[in-house]
Parts: structure tokens; sequence; C-alpha cells
């Protein structure tokens, strides 16, 4: 028995032994590269929906007045939870004629809202001015036109000049039509979640 052959065919020759450390870099690399393919798009992802995931926080509701008064307002306070960033959230109401919202922005309300940050929302009777329209200062000059109003950490809605205007209510609506005030968050790619809600009473 020629073990010489049988070496050869068990094992290979040099030319086909040469071969094998070649294709095996090969494999090497291309698996490297399809494992940092995967690993960056779960990163990726995973920094999407970080980032597109709505915060906890709790809030404490209180109503000044019922449906019937014009001076009927609701206060929001944070008790909890994650901090929020103003610029992320929407207040939202059904007052008038039609819905109503406030899209805020880090400086009105502040960009690290924490436990104590408060908004107050309600219906005045004595705006100045039946030109305006959401994000104009409130008019403290007085006047006959009813609008929604809102103001931050503890500023009132019918005195002062940080008080902003939500949108101009329609003289023949009724104040009861003020039933609700959402806190809606939204995140960058257009997801949207509400936070809290109150029923006004």
């Amino acid at each position: 028995m020629d073990l010489k052959k049988v070496r050869s065919k068990l094992v290979g020759d040099e030319d086909e032994r040469a071969v094998s450390p070649v294709i095996g870099v090969i494999l090497m690399v291309a698996i490297t590269v399809i494992l940092a393919a995967v690993i960056a798009a779960f990163v990726l992802d995973l920094g999407d929906s970080v980032g597109n995931t709505a915060p906890t926080a709790n809030f404490e509701w209180d109503q000044d007045n019922t449906q019937t008064d014009s001076d009927l307002n609701v206060t929001a306070t944070i008790t909890g939870g994650e901090s929020l960033d103003g610029g992320d959230l929407v207040i939202k109401t059904d007052s008038g004629v039609s819905a109503t919202e406030w899209d805020l922005e880090s400086s009105d309300w502040g960009d690290d809202l924490s436990a104590g940050d408060s908004f107050k929302i309600g219906v005045v009777d004595d705006h100045g001015s039946t030109s305006s329209s959401a994000g104009d200062d409130y008019d403290t000059s007085g006047g006959d036109t009813e609008a929604m109003v809102i103001a931050f950490n503890g500023d009132e809605i019918d005195e002062s000049d940080d008080a902003y205007i939500v949108g101009v209510i329609d003289d023949s609506a009724a104040y009861d039509e003020f039933d609700k005030v959402q806190i809606v968050w939204e995140a960058d790619n257009g997801d949207s979640q509400i936070l809290d809600e109150y029923e006004v009473n």
C-alpha cells in the first residue's frame, strides 16, 4: 500500500490545501461584514425607537368654576414621572365651535419640565382683539371678545403678559362646550400619544 497516495486523497495535495486558507479568510470577512450590518441596523432602529417613545408623566388637575361660568379654567400640574420637553407637547381643548390646540415651543413652558410645573387654560371674556390667532399674547387691556387663553407656572390667564391666545371663540359659543383638556406628546416622526386628559364638569 502506498501511504503517500492514501494521505494525498485524505488530506489533499499542496495545491488543494493552499486554497483552504483563502476560502476561510473570505468567509470570515463576509461574516464580519454581515454581522456589522446587522448590528448597525439594530442600533439605528433602537435609537429611533427611543427618540419616538412617549415619556411617562403624572398630572394633577384642578378646576375653578363650572361650565356655565365665564371664568372657567383648568390647571394641570406635573406630580411625577419623567421630565418633559414643552416643545414636544400639544395642549388640546374642545371649546367654542371647534377644537382648538396650542402647539407648545420649549420657550413657552420649558424644555425640562418636572414635578411642580403647571399650566392653566381657560376662557376669558375680556380679550381686546377679534383678530388674534393662536400664539398671540393675551391682550390685558380689556375688550368684549371671548378667547381661550393659556399661561404657565402660576401666571394668571386674564392678567399676565405671559399668557397666550390658544384661539378666539365665537361670541355665540356656549361656555359649556369647553368640556375636555388633553396633553398630547408628539414625536419627531409624527407619532403622538395622549399623556393625560381631563373632563370638565
